[in-house]
């Protein structure tokens, strides 16, 4: 654990450190000390999101597979602490990798079909949604390549001033 990291966690009231330790062990089905999908989705509003594979990589980034997602207390406490105490930018890259579905460091157009389609559905015709994702490309990706970069979304969340928005309750 790195010691910003470490620092976070020493700045997180012990109140909610406790309350977070009663909230794992009470997810923790199977008292194994780690949390794997399915206890996460037991969650009902995290089972509820359509984001929530790309929600349960932020726990544990290495994981190839989500299905075999493991995360201990201290990669729980790691990844709050960051949502919650992190920095506008740690929270800003907290989000870019929610939505880069493929994990290559960029958003492109399919993506943002596939995340748009997850959170509306069939309300909005195929080729309606992807004439959106299109014109978000044009309009957000600076560097013209296709593709939202990093530095491209932390432009345009500044800009926007959404990343001030962005609350994590615990």
């Amino acid at each position: 654990m790195g010691n910003k990291q470490e620092e976070k966690i020493r700045n997180f009231p012990p109140k909610k450190i406790k309350k977070l330790a009663k909230r794992f062990k009470r997810l923790d089905r199977d008292k194994n000390n780690v949390l794997t999908i399915d206890e996460f989705f037991a969650i009902p509003e995290f089972n509820e999101n359509p984001l929530k594979y790309q929600i349960l990589k932020l726990f544990d980034p290495d994981s190839e597979d989500p299905d075999l997602i493991q995360v201990d207390f201290t990669k729980f406490i790691q990844t709050i602490t960051t949502m919650v105490l992190g920095t506008e930018e740690e929270k800003l890259h907290f989000l870019f990798r929610i939505l880069d579905l493929d994990g290559d460091g960029f958003i492109d157009q399919n993506e943002l079909f596939e995340l748009l389609y997850s959170i509306i559905g069939d309300q909005v015709s195929s080729e309606v949604l992807h004439e959106i994702c299109q014109n978000m490309i044009k309009e957000f990706d600076l560097a013209r390549n296709d593709v939202i970069s990093f530095e491209e979304f932390q432009i345009l969340m500044k800009n926007e001033k959404i990343s001030k928005q962005i609350q994590i309750h615990v």
